[in-house]
């Protein structure tokens, strides 16, 4: 049979060629398939050479046929979760790229905004200085105008034929004269001659034709909180484990003890709520009319729609245990906290990494809580129940642990502008606040406030206002302010 018809022959059978020949053989001695034309040149010194259908019987039922489809499976999944991850990369760069481009035209506008302020203040400065000028030229210049035809009229007077007149007119002239006399004395003596002028500030020319970007550090001042009000969310007690604020005014909080997610109208007011399917420990905004929530022991993060009305969407499995969700826009993920862990996942459940242990090997946290980021810095801010708060950068290295007396099991964290960090405690039921390199300012809430397990933290920027929930049926509300 030629080779033409073995290729005929076997075109069915799904068997491969190789140099235009059958590929029939197989050497053990390098787990290889081979012609015979690779037997003659590669394979001659190889003992253990068979041919193909002899050695392939029974592969259908073998275990090594299901450890390679088990093996190609895995390394399918690692390489596809390896495209997410590296797809997300690039979403996160062209988000990033998109917020620097939006930041430098704001700063571009505000310049500008700035530069026609000053230009107009030094038009309306040129105008106030020249109708100061004028006024003073034109008033002199009407007293010299008097002047001179006084002047001219005795001049004439100067010429009359009466003596007598004659010699009065003289005398009044010689009185006029020194009136004349003294008028240009006040004119011309002691007097600058008066210009506008344009003085530019050559400094602010310069840093703008220099600068490339610039940067500036906003004074670090802690804060002080007045009460603004309590809102009443259910008219028995409930458990307000988390909030967050939405770009249109409303509010979305966690009931726990009811098993739903609740919005509230600008005024704290019910709106309306949606049951979950288990009790929601977390919830966070993912996007402008979606939130995130996370019920307690079905280990899913589930998304709601946040329009005309509520509605549950997609859903995805995490690990054990978890209890806290938060959102990256930049990178467009969620970071949740589950029993000792931290792990990233997409929005559509692919997980990314983990924060588990740090560069010692030792354990980053005995059981993560809650956890807040700081876009600016691009560093993540998680409570333990171990009586901590850690500072993480993106890459995981640890940048500062706080722990103190005032502040027992810390649970509720969130940012505040000017890199002030918050945290609740639920077994001290107060608020510290925390500067970005991990010192205590004080105290920003204490007991008087009645705190009950203040599980809650939520900033809302708009309106200056600072939100908690705890295990009551209502949520605090605090006006914040610079000291």
């Amino acid at each position: 049979m030629t080779t033409t018809e073995l290729q005929r022959a076997y075109r069915q059978k799904d068997v491969q060629f190789h140099h235009g020949k059958l590929v029939d053989m197989f050497c053990k001695d390098h787990d290889e398939v081979c012609c015979p034309a690779c037997i003659a040149i590669n394979h001659r010194a190889c003992v253990n050479v068979d041919y193909l259908p002899d050695v392939a019987k029974g592969i259908q039922k073998s275990a090594e046929l299901s450890d390679t489809r088990q093996a190609l499976e895995n390394v399918l999944t690692k390489m596809k979760q390896e495209q997410e991850i590296k797809t997300s990369k690039l979403t996160t760069l062209h988000h990033e790229k998109e917020k620097l481009s939006e930041e430098i035209e704001n700063f571009k506008n505000e310049l500008i905004k700035k530069i026609e302020e000053l230009a107009e203040t030094s038009k309306q400065q040129i105008s106030s200085k020249y109708e100061d000028i004028r006024k003073d030229e034109q008033s002199a210049l009407d007293t010299l105008g008097t002047a001179i035809s006084t002047t001219k009229t005795n001049l004439q007077k100067l010429s009359s034929k009466n003596e007598s007149q004659l010699f009065v007119n003289v005398k009044r002239s010689k009185l006029s004269i020194n009136d004349c006399e003294t008028l240009l004395r006040e004119q011309t003596t002691g007097k600058k001659t008066e210009r506008l002028k344009f003085v530019l500030n050559r400094e602010m020319k310069e840093n703008l034709t220099s600068m490339g970007f610039v940067v500036t550090a906003e004074d670090v001042k802690e804060y002080r909180a007045i009460l603004y009000g309590r809102y009443k969310i259910n008219p028995t007690r409930c458990e307000i484990t988390s909030i967050c604020t939405m770009d249109d005014g409303t509010y979305v909080i966690a009931d726990y003890t009811d098993l739903q997610i609740t919005r509230l109208d600008g005024n704290f007011g019910v709106r309306d709520h949606i049951k979950v399917s288990g009790n929601p420990f977390s919830v966070c905004r993912v996007g402008p009319k979606e939130v995130a929530s996370l019920p307690y022991g079905i280990n899913k993060i589930q998304f709601v729609s946040i329009g005309r009305r509520m509605e549950l969407k997609t859903e995805f499995n995490v690990g054990s245990s978890a209890v806290g969700v938060s959102y990256d826009a930049a990178q467009d993920s969620l970071f949740v906290c589950h029993s000792n862990q931290v792990s990233i996942y997409t929005k559509s459940g692919v997980l990314l990494r983990t924060y588990e242990k740090n560069e010692n090997g030792d354990r980053l946290f005995t059981s993560a809580n809650q956890l807040a980021l700081n876009v600016s810095s691009h560093i993540m801010f998680v409570t333990d129940e171990n009586g901590k708060l850690t500072a993480l950068s993106k890459d995981g290295k640890v940048i500062w642990t706080f722990s103190d007396s005032e502040l027992r099991r810390p649970w509720g964290v969130c940012v505040l502008p000017g890199d002030i960090i918050l945290a609740s405690g639920m077994g001290s039921k107060n608020v510290l606040q925390i500067d970005k390199d991990g010192r205590k300012f004080g105290e920003l809430l204490g007991a008087s406030e009645q705190l009950k397990n203040p599980y809650a933290l939520a900033f809302d920027r708009k309106h200056s206002k600072l939100l908690i929930g705890s295990s009551s049926n209502e949520i605090h509300v605090y006006t914040l302010s610079r000291k």
